[in-house]
């Protein structure tokens, strides 16, 4: 949709529309978690929940979820993977049955009511450290700050919670920032 019409798009930005391509961030995880030159160089066959990653992929292809940024090794391959998964709200761990390095997107693909329910009743005692944030002092406003790899400009978008800004009296805003993506509907 960002696309649809080229004739708004000087030449610069025709050329290079043609060269930039995002990429599918389960795939970037997957080659930081098997490239023998700059990743961990773990085995497909015996050290990666595939299915793990090909679910992942599919789910963030259908979601139109492409990232433009490449590893330029300034920083750890653990940063580098952990903004990967801040850009799609995942997290990757190895499974404690399999001991596989598994990748799970955080989206509201669960059952509620098959959720475990941990209270009083199933063992809990007590409720030492309760760092919940109270109504007046949670971001009921989130900007987020993209770049544009066609313009090679910055963008921030935002996103605002009527109900919560109404029920603290002020708007409580918070900025974020997500520089490998490429477009404002995504961001």
């Amino acid at each position: 949709a960002e696309f649809d019409n080229p004739d708004s798009f000087t030449d610069e930005q025709l050329a290079n529309l043609r060269t930039i391509h995002a990429m599918n961030p389960a795939h970037i995880l997957m080659r930081a978690a098997t490239d023998r030159d700059w990743g961990r160089g773990l085995s497909l066959a015996n050290e990666i929940n595939e299915a793990s990653f090909i679910a992942a992929a599919d789910t963030l292809y259908d979601e139109g979820f492409g990232l433009c940024f490449r590893y330029n090794r300034q920083n750890t391959l653990d940063e580098f993977v952990q903004q990967v998964l801040d850009h799609i709200g995942a997290a990757q761990y190895a499974d404690v049955e399999t001991g596989r390095l598994t990748l799970k997107l955080i989206r509201d693909d669960y059952v509620v009511s098959e959720l475990p329910l941990f209270d009083y009743d199933s063992g809990i005692i007590d409720v030492q450290d309760d760092d919940n944030t109270t109504i007046d002092s949670a971001p009921n406003e989130i900007v987020v700050k993209w770049h544009d790899p066609v313009t090679n400009k910055d963008g921030s978008t935002s996103a605002q919670n009527l109900g919560a800004i109404q029920a603290a009296g002020r708007l409580i805003s918070k900025s974020t920032e997500y520089p490998a993506i490429p477009i404002a509907g995504l961001a």
